[in-house]
């Protein structure tokens, strides 16, 4: 089993636009394991999505912070 959602608070690290999606990964007991995330931005006049991926989000714990 997994999820899919957008990040619409954080930009992406390469390119900068908010299509940051994140994906979780879970055993074939259901229990999360990992959680990955890859940029779905297409520039316009390309055929390529800006391609970025990471384990996580430079970023994010400083928005977790400040989330109060």
């Amino acid at each position: 089993m997994s999820s899919t959602w957008t990040l619409d608070h954080l930009p992406c690290p390469d390119c900068g636009q908010y299509r940051v999606r994140g994906f979780t990964l879970h055993n074939e007991r259901d229990e999360h394991m990992h959680t990955h995330y890859v940029c779905t931005f297409y520039p316009a006049g390309t055929r390529k999505a800006c391609g970025w991926h990471g384990w996580f989000v430079p970023g994010w714990d400083k928005y977790e912070e400040n989330d109060d």
